[in-house]
């Protein structure tokens, strides 16, 4: 059983570091949203389909970061720190769902993305489903 568990390990050790060695490093750049400071993560090709993942509530952008290093072997890909969390701004808003999905609206404007792929977990799941929801046509 020792044996499986060291096995698993060194397998587990491999397959991050393949992530590490063939996946490309997220650049951390900002956007105004809101008039806030929006901290995100970008990696990837620019010109490939974009994948946007949003973080749960108490996360940030690096809770992505193994997904990112995949993720950006064939896709544009972007994580925020959603308005509120981690490096952006916190400012005075009432933070419901729909402000979520409205700053994610005006953060692919700014962004001068047209459509992507939401990924969420948790909290950002619910953004990604109602942001699906009223912007039928900005998602893939």
């Amino acid at each position: 059983m020792k044996i499986l568990k060291n096995l698993t390990a060194v397998y587990l050790w491999i397959f991050i570091l393949s992530l590490a060695i063939f996946g490309q490093a997220p650049q951390e750049k900002t956007a105004t949203v809101f008039g806030a400071k929006i901290r995100y993560l970008e990696a990837g090709d620019a010109a490939k389909p974009t994948v946007i993942l949003l973080h749960g509530l108490g996360a940030q952008a690096e809770s992505w970061q193994l997904n990112i290093a995949a993720l950006s072997q064939n896709y544009r890909v972007i994580a925020p720190d959603q308005i509120g969390f981690g490096k952006s701004d916190k400012p005075l808003l009432k933070y419901r769902v729909g402000t979520y999905a409205d700053f994610l609206d005006k953060f692919m404007s700014e962004l001068k993305i047209e459509k992507a792929s939401l990924v969420g977990n948790s909290m950002g799941g619910w953004v990604a489903g109602f942001f699906a929801i009223k912007y039928p046509l900005k998602v893939e």
